[in-house]
């Protein structure tokens, strides 16, 4: 079961989609660097981007367990 998005953490948008990047067959990386498909939560609306991961479960978990990019919230 594939967990919940949380909003973006920068702009506050809901309009998030989990990006699949496909290094397997990228010539411009080092071979030992291309270990497969990795996935990413992105926002459409300011283009904030979690962590890569190696599943789309653990890729949410990263981006919603992220800190706000705000000042304000940080203090």
């Amino acid at each position: 079961m594939t967990e919940q998005l949380k909003p973006c953490p920068f702009c506050g948008s809901e309009d998030l989609f989990i990006d699949d990047i496909d290094y397997r067959f990228n010539e411009d990386i080092s071979e030992e660097h291309r270990d497969g498909i990795c996935s990413a939560v992105v926002c459409f609306n300011c283009n904030a981007r979690g962590s890569e991961k190696d599943s789309e479960n653990k890729a949410i978990l990263a981006w919603n367990s992220r800190k706000s990019g705000t000042n304000e919230e940080r203090q």
